[in-house]
């Protein structure tokens, strides 16, 4: 859902910036997830 509202946002309107914006926000949760000493979703 965070991913769609960013979408939105930042008025993304490709395909290509779509797949960045996912990416992006991905990368980011995982990183809080490793920060926080949480499980990883593949774990």
């Amino acid at each position: 859902r965070s991913v769609e509202r960013k979408l939105k946002r930042d008025g993304v309107n490709s395909k290509q910036q779509a797949n960045t914006t996912h990416f992006d926000v991905g990368r980011k949760v995982r990183q809080t997830i490793q920060e926080l000493g949480g499980t990883m979703p593949e774990e």
